[in-house]
């Protein structure tokens, strides 16, 4: 927004704004605060008591914006304006509080090298959003890094459009992150027009740049054209760390694809990527083959039991089910009815159609025919013959 005719074009917006029940609602009901963010910019420079009092007022539910406002009254009113000008001269690169909080609830993984990383589906959207917020409004200068973890929270939160707006600063700024969001914008047509050309140049500049995640985009995009270099990169970004790749990677070595099947170099890339990203599926495919579920690896049945655990726990239904099934069996640890009947219980309650049958079965041989026959009629509405069988015999049909 222009602010060609000073003050009153931002008190003419904010009048706009406050005079529409139907958008304001609509804004905070969505709690991200869409026109305080667009207008802030204008706020912030109007050096005006009056419009930044008007600003407060139509948006007290903006935490963020409302804070920053009240700070820039309050240094308006002092006199003091030397806290907003030593941020607005930051150089590019160096990182104020508010960008590392960004950068620590939302960053991508191997992104940043003080930085840990947060998983797409780890990232807990209404604080990153705030404190990225607050990064963004409080730099003109903004790190391309922390502009491109913005993007990738605005991407999260659905807000397209700001987001293809902030990653196309950042990606020109060099941030590879920012390249990939940009990628996926092209590819799905979300907040910019639907290109697979753009798409995949800049995912192939984001990549030439040894950014992980890029590289093990370029890896689906390249498989059915190109295995080769797929694989390279695929490759590239396990060795660099990369848990998804180093999964992916461990799962073509365990089927044979693009590969030679070699289960020693599975059980490799799946120690990895539970070593380095705690990663949940890893766990359960390495239990699968050290409970020798794969043929000829070396049974290993108490360090499966211990990962089907670690992997149970984090909702993992078949996990879930498998460890129970061992502990029914006694495999990795002495038989236990107790425990599998615990672990058949928590997969049956999330669909699993086996789980469902067996759970049925121990509660039946436990003394509970009600509960058995309500599980047996679940898993043989999902098709589970034998549980419709049982629930036959339950029935004297």
């Amino acid at each position: 927004m222009s602010l060609a005719n000073g003050n009153v074009t931002v008190k003419f917006q904010l009048s706009l704004i406050l005079s529409s029940t139907v958008l304001a609602s609509a804004v905070f009901a969505q709690d991200v605060c869409e026109d305080a963010r667009s207008i802030w910019p204008d706020v912030k420079d109007s050096g005006s008591v009056d419009v930044l009092s008007s600003f407060v007022a139509t948006f007290p539910e903006c935490a963020v914006y409302a804070s920053l406002a009240k700070e820039k009254l309050d240094q308006l009113r002092t006199g003091d304006e030397r806290a907003l000008t030593d941020l607005d001269e930051m150089p590019s690169d160096a990182l104020s509080m508010d960008d590392e909080t960004c950068l620590t609830m939302a960053s991508a993984p191997l992104q940043h090298e003080d930085f840990l990383g947060v998983e797409w589906t780890d990232i807990m959207v209404a604080p990153a959003l705030e404190a990225c917020e607050r990064a963004y409004s409080r730099q003109a200068n903004l790190n391309p890094e922390v502009r491109a973890v913005y993007a990738r929270v605005l991407t999260k939160a659905e807000l397209y459009d700001d987001a293809v707006q902030q990653a196309l600063i950042a990606a020109n700024d060099g941030s590879a992150l920012a390249m990939v969001i940009l990628s996926n914008a092209y590819e799905q047509g979300r907040g910019i027009e639907k290109d697979d050309d753009q798409s995949r140049a800049w995912l192939e500049k984001a990549a030439a740049l040894q950014f992980p995640m890029a590289q093990h985009n370029l890896f689906f995009a390249l498989r059915d054209e190109d295995a080769d270099r797929a694989l390279s990169n695929l490759k590239l970004a396990a060795e660099a760390g990369y848990g998804n790749s180093q999964f992916k990677l461990g799962n073509l070595y365990r089927k044979g694809t693009l590969v030679s099947e070699d289960l020693d170099e599975a059980m490799f890339w799946y120690d990895q990527a539970i070593e380095f990203s705690q990663h949940t599926d890893a766990m359960f495919w390495a239990a699968y083959i050290l409970g020798g579920d794969s043929g000829s690896y070396p049974l290993d049945y108490e360090r499966a039991v211990s990962l089907y655990e670690r992997a149970a726990s984090t909702g993992d239904k078949w996990a879930q089910h498998n460890l129970a099934s061992m502990y029914f069996h006694g495999k990795g640890a002495y038989p236990n009815l107790e425990k599998a009947t615990h672990y058949f219980g928590l997969a049956a309650e999330q669909g699993h159609v086996m789980a469902m049958r067996k759970y049925g079965r121990l509660l039946h041989e436990s003394g509970d025919p009600e509960a058995a026959m309500y599980w047996y009629q679940q898993a043989a509405a999902e098709g589970d013959d034998v549980a419709a069988k049982l629930l036959a015999q339950m029935l004297g049909e």
